[in-house]
């Protein structure tokens, strides 16, 4: 062991925080890539992006929310 008890304590908070955080900072830094995965697909791929696809999703989601209200 560490030179005491305390000592030994805190070496284990410290490396056990810190593997805690970067496994936290993994799971949400993936999470977010997969939010935006459509985004960063169209951004990886500026030859393919058509601005029509663009309008029709928003006008889809337009849709989808008007009758969400209708229903409510």
């Amino acid at each position: 062991m560490k030179e005491s008890f305390f000592r030994s304590m805190t070496w284990l908070h410290t490396w056990v925080g810190l593997l805690v955080c970067w496994l936290l900072f993994l799971i949400f830094f993936a999470g977010t890539i997969s939010f935006f995965k459509d985004e960063i697909t169209i951004w990886a791929k500026p030859e393919t992006h058509h601005v029509q696809h663009q309008a029709q999703r928003v006008q889809s989601q337009a849709d989808q929310i008007n009758y969400v209200f209708a229903q409510l």
